[in-house]
């Protein structure tokens, strides 16, 4: 009779201590959360009457918001109260799921579950937390990206077909939350991508895999793209930035006007549109008729333009990111979430969880960044950074208007890979004191 492999065992309870771990970290999140008893907040009517169409109407998938959120409003039953509880609970699972994820390479069990225990406690951080009472997009987007996260870095560690497709899952339901999320996923499928292809010592029965992901985010980019064409989504958008950034300038006003855009209805009196908003004067750009040649051009041709004046104009690009950073990377975004709780937990978490208290890890920021490029740690976290930062980029150019929300993703992003780099610093920092350690054990010994 066989003897029994006590490493394996070993090896199985573990997994199994962590898995118990995760669900209790996700339990006690979820307690946290709903004892707050926290009101819906920015609830519109008009959210829930275009979910209540059906999935087979394809007028669900082309109406002025991304039909992501309709279907969730579906699942909760179009209650804003059970759209808050679901929202807490999916952010309970998805925070300790990744926070299970991350812990898998840790051999020590104390430190893997105080790690999974540590990346749960996101969903208590009022910059996750505070978006689960708003009808907005925010909530799913935070616990969406972390599902995606997870699902990623299982797929990169032993590649399967269940594991890719639900890696496809995690990033069909994060595309069709907002429509810039695509472009995040389109940039970092082809950046993971290039790197695998570049890279002889990357596992090949990775390399078809990331392919398809690739071809996938593409076509998901595509579909969106139609999709809020069809629902006339980027038109208000686009009126923003036409009034607030392009017709101040006169450059670029002539610009496009070459392009075909009547620049004169929106100079004359009685309602110059120069620094003001699509909704100013009372919303009389959708109510006088003689604004119909402007919305003509904006309906068919002035997102066209728009990509090819941004294509055209580096300059106006980055500089007008570097000059409203503030507004891309700020915190505060209180005006929606409203304060955090009083509750001891919850203020410190959020500190936790903040730009400013990973700010003051940059020094290992600076360690990752440097093993990173020599390639003693995965380039994951520094691939997440650039493609948060190209989607920033084009969310900022997308809208003038709320900048801060638009742009939040990036910042979320830049949380989960900072955090992630610096548990990839620490097991290679664990990693080598063993090796240290049984060095200097076999010289002893000898």
């Amino acid at each position: 009779m066989p003897r029994p492999n006590l490493f394996s065992i070993h090896q199985r309870l573990f997994a199994n201590a962590q898995v118990w771990v995760c669900g209790l970290s996700a339990i006690i999140s979820f307690i946290l959360l709903i004892q707050l008893d926290l009101e819906p907040r920015h609830f519109a009517d008009n959210y829930f009457i275009k979910a209540k169409l059906s999935l087979w109407d394809p007028t669900l998938y082309t109406t002025e918001r991304p039909f992501g959120i309709y279907w969730f409003y579906k699942i909760a039953g179009y209650d804003p109260v059970w759209v808050v509880r679901l929202q807490n609970l999916l952010s309970a699972l998805a925070w300790a799921f990744l926070g299970y994820v991350l812990a898998a390479p840790f051999r020590n069990q104390l430190l893997a579950s105080a790690i999974i225990l540590g990346t749960s406690l996101a969903a208590l951080s009022w910059t996750f937390a505070g978006w689960h009472t708003a009808m907005l997009t925010e909530s799913l987007v935070a616990t969406t990206f972390a599902l995606f996260c997870a699902a990623f870095l299982l797929f990169q560690r032993q590649p399967s077909w269940l594991r890719f497709f639900g890696l496809l899952a995690c990033a069909f339901f994060l595309g069709v939350l907002r429509d810039t999320l695509p472009f995040f996923l389109v940039a970092f499928s082809a950046l993971v991508w290039l790197l695998a292809w570049r890279d002889r010592e990357a596992p090949k029965l990775q390399r078809p895999f990331l392919r398809r992901f690739l071809v996938f985010s593409v076509l998901l980019l595509a579909f969106s793209s139609w999709s809020a064409q069809m629902g006339l989504r980027h038109v208000f958008s686009l009126n923003n930035v036409m009034f607030q950034r392009i017709l101040p300038n006169p450059n670029y006003a002539t610009w496009f006007e070459a392009q075909g855009m009547p620049l004169a209805l929106l100079t004359d009196a009685p309602h110059p549109w120069e620094g003001q908003w699509a909704s100013s004067y009372d919303m009389a750009l959708y109510k006088d008729l003689r604004y119909i040649p402007y919305h003509q051009w904006s309906f068919f041709e002035g997102k066209g333009d728009l990509a090819r004046f941004l294509v055209s104009h580096p300059v106006y690009v980055w500089q007008g990111v570097w000059h409203h950073r503030n507004d891309i990377f700020r915190a505060d975004l209180s005006n929606y979430t409203g304060p955090p709780p009083h509750r001891t937990i919850f203020r410190l978490v959020t500190w936790l969880w903040s730009a400013w208290s990973l700010g003051l890890l940059l020094p290992l920021a600076l360690i990752y960044l440097y093993l990173a490029w020599n390639r003693k740690v995965s380039l994951t976290p520094l691939l997440i950074a650039i493609a948060a930062f190209i989607n920033a980029v084009l969310a900022y150019h997308a809208d003038a208007m709320e900048v801060t929300r638009h742009c939040l993703f990036t910042r979320w992003a830049l949380l989960i890979a900072t955090w992630h780099a610096l548990l990839l610093v620490l097991n290679f920092a664990i990693g080598q004191w063993k090796q240290g350690v049984k060095v200097n054990d076999s010289s002893a010994t000898t």
